[in-house]
């Protein structure tokens, strides 16, 4: 037995040296398959050539299927496949397992597969996948582990819902950007996705969703997050760091930043403009001020409640700039902003609840639903005290027919606790 299974192991080994000896490297510089004669004549014109030390480029009217370039496991060069008509998938390259330079997957309007790229490991340079109307899935790459050039783009696929295909990616070294993808609504396929450089996701109108981004840890650079129809941040559960900015703009549906209540460094920059639904901060609280040296908080409608930790110390230590305006009363402004920070932060006493204050907005008066016994206090933006009273009962009516429009704080305080609470005098 032992004599057959030696003579069929070196039979196998021979043969696999064969095939490398005849696997030339071959065309330096590079190819170009704009007819489907040139890509069925390859084999015939170029016998043996399986790694190709040059650029392929697929480009035009002319290729209708890849099938003649069976067999090339290897191309040194880039590999760019744009502005084809008629190409529904790669079958083809099945055997190909790197890309030296960029892959470039681009304007191919009846694309709809890429699940032949599915030997492919290594990447050497950028990976560009845009303005391919019929791809619905990412699914091709799932043994991809590197892109050494540290960047993904993923633009204006309109039929892809989500990132399947790049389960095995961990790190990305500058930059994912996902970005006018107007079909996508999960991120999944990002679930071992743990550093990035910087990640865009921007105009994807139907992305409400972050659950894929599970195990994302730190950002090097920036996130910026606009134009979704996110509600929070649920799915940025385990990010810790960003060096460099954190950009949260133009969110519809963005009511709040619960989600990255993990976040304790911002390298630089914070920027918060133009969520209309937006009506408080929590989430950041946990900020490390000291970390910060420019704040810009603006245009978001709803947003009345911006006095959290993170904001308020950085307010009593400013390290740069903060910029606030066209808010809601209440935090649409420094002043406004410094002045409630002072009220919540009142003889240093832990504030372990908030008061049930109703109706809100109200024009004549307000209740006050508390099991606390205390002392009630109302402050106007300015840190005036405009009230004060003895509260003995479970629910406490107080006129305020003769205050100004705006925006109040009610404080309840008792041997143990502060609480707090706001209304909005109409």
């Amino acid at each position: 037995m032992m004599g057959p299974m030696k003579n069929f192991f070196l039979f196998l080994i021979g043969l696999i040296l064969s095939f490398a000896g005849n696997a030339q490297s071959c065309l330096p510089e590079g190819i170009v398959f704009s007819t489907q004669s040139e890509i069925d004549s390859f084999k015939s014109k170029y016998p043996n050539c399986y790694r190709i030390e040059g650029s392929v480029t697929i480009i035009g009217d002319g290729p209708v299927n890849l099938l003649g370039l069976y067999g090339i496991f290897l191309i040194e060069g880039g590999l760019y496949i744009h502005q084809t008509s008629r190409l529904t998938d790669l079958a083809g390259l099945n055997g190909l397992s790197g890309v030296g330079g960029n892959l470039l997957i681009k304007q191919n309007s009846l694309l709809n597969s890429i699940t032949a790229l599915a030997g492919m490991h290594n990447i050497g340079g950028i990976l560009t996948i845009e303005d391919n109307p019929s791809l619905v899935s990412l699914t091709g790459f799932d043994l991809l582990i590197a892109v050494k050039g540290g960047h993904i783009k993923i633009h204006n696929n309109p039929a892809l819902t989500n990132l399947t295909g790049f389960e095995q990616l961990t790190s990305l070294r500058d930059y994912l950007s996902i970005s006018n993808d107007t079909g996508l609504t999960s991120l999944t396929g990002l679930n071992n996705l743990n550093s990035v450089g910087r990640l865009d996701i921007v105009e994807c109108p139907n992305l409400r969703s972050l659950n894929g981004l599970e195990n994302l840890k730190s950002i090097t650079n920036e996130l910026n997050i606009a134009y979704t129809k996110l509600s929070n941040f649920s799915g940025l559960d385990n990010l810790h760091q960003i060096d460099n900015a954190f950009s949260v703009s133009n969110n519809d549906e963005l009511t709040s930043l619960i989600g990255i209540d993990k976040l304790t460094d911002i390298g630089d920059t914070l920027t918060i403009v133009g969520n209309n639904r937006l009506a408080g901060l929590n989430g950041i609280d946990k900020l490390n001020a000291a970390s910060l040296s420019y704040v810009k908080i603006g245009y978001n409608d709803s947003l009345s409640a911006c006095a959290v930790k993170s904001i308020c110390d950085y307010l009593a230590s400013p390290n740069g700039t903060f910029e606030i305006h066209d808010n809601a009363i209440g935090c649409n402004s420094q002043a406004e902003v410094d002045s409630i920070c002072k009220i919540l932060s009142v003889e240093d006493l832990t504030i372990n609840g908030r008061l049930s204050v109703f109706p809100n907005p109200t024009s004549t008066s307000i209740t006050i639903e508390t099991n606390t016994r205390g002392t009630l206090s109302i402050f106007n933006l300015n840190g005036q005290q405009l009230l004060q009273q003895q509260i003995t009962e479970t629910n406490t009516t107080i006129d305020v027919c003769e205050f100004n429009s705006g925006v109040y704080f009610v404080q309840l305080t008792s041997n143990k606790s502060v609480q707090v609470g706001k209304f909005i005098k109409q």
